[in-house]
């Protein structure tokens, strides 16, 4: 046996009831065009919470690199510079990555 498709209902003042109207293209009802608008600010909705998360993620990376760009540059500064009596003992990379 077959399950009946959840049912919502909800009820309009006239003033949007009247709005929906004037929206609502030809051939279509009142109540079709509102389904529509519903079913896709939940879609609109879901949407924005991924891009709220990747976004966020995207923030954390960000914060990430700019603290490891903090500390090379750390680094390069309390380093003295090379001079002719004292030659340079280590390669970049190892100063860079640790």
């Amino acid at each position: 046996m077959r399950k009946a498709p959840h049912v919502i209902t909800f009820r309009l003042d006239p003033i949007h009831f009247a709005m929906l109207t004037e929206l609502v293209p030809k051939g279509s009802s009142v109540g079709a065009y509102t389904r529509e608008l519903v079913l896709r600010a939940l879609h609109q909705e879901k949407a924005g919470a991924h891009v709220a998360t990747r976004l966020e993620a995207l923030l954390l990376n960000q914060r990430e690199l700019r603290s490891q760009l903090d500390e090379i540059v750390r680094r390069l500064t309390e380093t003295p510079p090379p001079t002719p009596s004292r030659p340079v003992s280590h390669p970049l990379e190892k100063l860079i990555l640790g």
